[in-house]
């Protein structure tokens, strides 16, 4: 089996997709706990906010984390799949930091995933961009 060099782009996408499937997991792992199994006496959230939370924390279980998991994996062998994958991860972080972002600065209420989450959104912008221009590199077959 032929040893893969990946171009440093390439690295610091998989690197930063380890970082946020990690910090994704854990953040609402952290929230599923403070908020809705063990929640505090002095929390004030309106039901209509923690819905809109657990929303947010079902996607991003169900979604996010597994598809930044498998884009990992795709990346590293260079495979259409983890390429494809990778892009739906970008698009998934432009479309809920956008939406999370538009609500939070309506309600001028802004949370600490916000600030936590926010460099996703210009690293997303040029990640999508890189992969685009690099996709050449990647496998479209099955064979890998």
């Amino acid at each position: 089996m032929e040893k893969i060099t990946l171009p440093r782009g390439l690295k610091a996408i998989i690197i930063v997709n380890i970082i946020a499937a990690t910090i994704t997991l854990l953040f609402w792992i952290l929230i599923l706990f403070k908020v809705y199994i063990f929640p505090s006496a002095n929390l004030t959230m309106e039901n209509s906010t923690k819905a809109s939370t657990f929303g947010y924390l079902v996607a991003d279980l169900i979604l996010a984390v597994p598809i930044l998991a498998a884009s990992i994996s795709g990346l590293s062998k260079l495979k259409f799949s983890g390429w494809l994958l990778a892009q739906f991860a970008n698009l998934l972080w432009i479309y809920s930091l956008l939406s999370v972002w538009v609500r939070d600065l309506y309600a001028k209420e802004i949370t600490p995933g916000d600030i936590i989450f926010f460099p996703l959104i210009p690293f997303s912008l040029w990640s999508m961009q890189y992969l685009w221009n690099n996709k050449n590199k990647f496998i479209f077959t099955t064979n890998r």
